[in-house]
């Protein structure tokens, strides 16, 4: 067991044990019982309710926890039906999360003395609130007026409603409150994954195609683990690469685009973390741009092409080698989405330039003008039947998508500014909530939460001059 002192003394204590028990029955059952899944899940939510009536701080930090540490979208990407776990359960088809998290909200509220907590927020979390309140705002103008469909504006409102409840819930934290639940999650992520290999429970990605059990932590620490190493002891440090390493060589852990993008970032944030560094910078970029037709070719040849991060890279290779857009963006593949989306959006800037200005809000689509869309509809693919019968296609894999198309060019400005603020910071914190920014806090609500955590921990480090000042309303 990792040795942390637990930030709490008395009756209800935050203990790694407890949530090795709840990560050790997320594996076991995954896609399995679902009757002892959704009974299971049940005593979860209990045990949380009487940890926060007993003691606030570590009951919001066991509801946290949870709800990271569960198996959630990453595994279940492309089930048709959702799992009784604790990400899964749902009381009359809404989350049984989301509206846990709403009644404890109120709870808090309510002993609270109805005193409001507003945490100080630095420049880039601002971002959140602004693109947040900016889109329901314009979306709910245009739902009004009929240009928006209502049940597009009520997704998109859902996908970032918990975005308040988390940020009410964490300011009852510190910031070493914060770091204990990273580490914990970090480790249990790692040991989590290791069960799911050996007991063989695995999720399918594809036809023949299987990998370890995936939470909200596995996407942004498995690269970047290493720059964690304050956390943990050097045994436990050593021993989680290693299973890392045993993991990448199985061919177990899911690589996506995304991952990949973020192993590029981190080289990026290495290299430039410092003058020294710096002054390879050019030299580095040149070789690498050098490589990519010789990388192409030895990944080709030496990798096998059944693994997907073989597949992921020669989709992101293909950018390069092939001139025709048609070719790449028709490709039925996650890259050749991302390039259909860009092409559709710079179309779309191009044709209404006024509503590029604005935005269109919640709820705001584009038609697929090229056609390159109607190729990603269908279970898994990334856009529902709805989408094409309306020609409306509201949800986009990369969040500079989202932002374009909801906030208009002042949010994208805001948000690009936001990003590269964090990245010039040179903790770790700073640069995983860049991470998050950048590639996945529009897919899910879990990577909303992780976002504010690291940035939880990212404000602690950061200067006062930076932050805005810090109110309670009575």
């Amino acid at each position: 067991m990792l040795r942390v002192m637990s930030p709490q003394k008395g009756f209800i204590r935050y203990r790694f044990d407890v949530l090795f028990l709840f990560v050790f029955f997320e594996v076991i059952l995954y896609d399995k019982l679902p009757v002892a899944q959704a009974v299971i899940s049940v005593i979860e939510y209990t045990f949380i309710l009487a940890s926060i009536i007993i003691n606030r701080r570590v009951g919001v930090m066991y509801l946290i926890s949870f709800t990271l540490l569960s198996m959630g979208a990453w595994s279940y990407v492309t089930q048709e039906s959702l799992p009784y776990n604790f990400w899964g359960l749902r009381v009359f088809g809404f989350s049984a999360n989301i509206l846990f998290c709403i009644g404890i909200s109120f709870y808090l509220l309510i002993s609270n003395r109805f005193r409001v907590r507003l945490n100080k927020q630095n420049l880039a979390s601002q971002f959140y609130i602004f693109f947040i309140v900016y889109s329901f705002l314009l979306g709910g103008v245009f739902t009004l007026a009929s240009k928006n469909y209502y049940d597009n504006f009520i997704k998109d409102f859902l996908v970032y409603l918990p975005f308040f409840l988390y940020l009410f819930l964490i300011s009852f934290l510190s910031a070493e409150d914060s770091k204990i639940i990273l580490k914990y999650g970090i480790a249990l992520s790692i040991i989590a994954m290791l069960i799911s290999y050996f007991s063989g429970q695995l999720f399918d990605y594809g036809e023949g195609h299987t990998f370890v059990l995936m939470n909200s932590f596995s996407f942004s620490i498995i690269f970047p683990i290493y720059f964690f190493k304050d956390l943990f002891t050097k045994k436990h440090l050593y021993f989680f690469l290693a299973s890392i390493l045993f993991l990448l060589i199985q061919g177990k852990v899911f690589i996506g685009s995304k991952s990949i993008m973020l192993i590029i970032f981190l080289l990026l944030w290495i290299v430039t973390s410092s003058y020294r560094a710096f002054k390879y910078f050019l030299f580095v970029l040149l070789f690498l741009v050098i490589l990519v037709q010789p990388l192409t070719s030895w990944i080709s040849q030496n990798i096998d092409p059944d693994l997907v991060v073989s597949y992921k890279f020669n989709q992101i290779f293909s950018v390069f080698e092939i001139v025709d857009i048609d070719l790449i963006a028709f490709s039925n593949t996650s890259m050749g989405n991302i390039v259909a989306e860009a092409v559709t959006i710079i179309h779309w800037m191009d044709k209404n330039f006024f509503q590029f200005i604005i935005g269109k809000g919640f709820g705001g689509g584009l038609n697929d003008t090229n056609g390159y869309l109607a190729t990603y509809v269908g279970p898994g693919a990334g856009y529902s039947e709805v989408d094409l019968a309306r020609d409306q296609f509201t949800r986009f894999h990369l969040p500079l998508f989202e932002v374009i198309v909801k906030a208009g060019l002042l949010g994208t400005i805001i948000y690009l500014r936001a990003l590269i603020l964090l990245f010039k910071r040179r903790d770790i914190f700073s640069f995983s909530f860049f991470i998050i920014l950048l590639s996945v806090f529009s897919n899910s609500k879990e990577m909303i939460l992780l976002s504010l955590i690291f940035n939880h921990l990212a404000m602690s480090l950061t200067k006062p001059s930076e932050i805005a000042a810090s109110h309670i309303i009575k």
